[in-house]
């Protein structure tokens, strides 16, 4: 069984203000490009602009630890104040310190039962 694992998120973008997010989103995207661990990083938007749906797949726990220290910190607070976590889902196994570091958000855990990906 693979040790990835995979954030859903939907965000609820300030009115007004998804430009800045794109602009926030995008050094984000570069960052990550360069995380060995990071799998997949993708965003995608609303017609409204106002809701943003993120997948992020992670080979592992500790690739997930890298992006939290090494990007995602790095742009927390600015991204806390253009977007509020509206769902957390998280599919696979993660470790008990990513899942302390992540308990804020209340996030679901789901695991894969059935399935299968190319």
């Amino acid at each position: 069984m693979a040790d990835d694992i995979t954030f859903n998120c939907v965000f609820q973008i300030v009115p007004g203000r998804f430009g800045e997010f794109k602009t926030l989103v995008r050094s984000m995207v570069e960052m990550s490009k360069q995380e060995s661990g990071c799998l997949a990083y993708e965003y995608s938007v609303s017609e409204d602009n106002l809701t943003v749906h993120i997948v992020e797949r992670y080979q592992d726990s500790d690739a997930i630890l890298h992006h939290l220290s090494e990007t995602f910190s790095k742009v927390a607070k600015e991204f806390d104040e253009l977007a509020s976590c509206s769902s957390f889902v998280i599919v696979g196994t993660a470790s008990e310190q990513v899942q302390s570091l992540l308990a804020g958000a209340n996030p679901i855990y789901v695991r894969n039962f059935d399935g299968f990906s190319k």
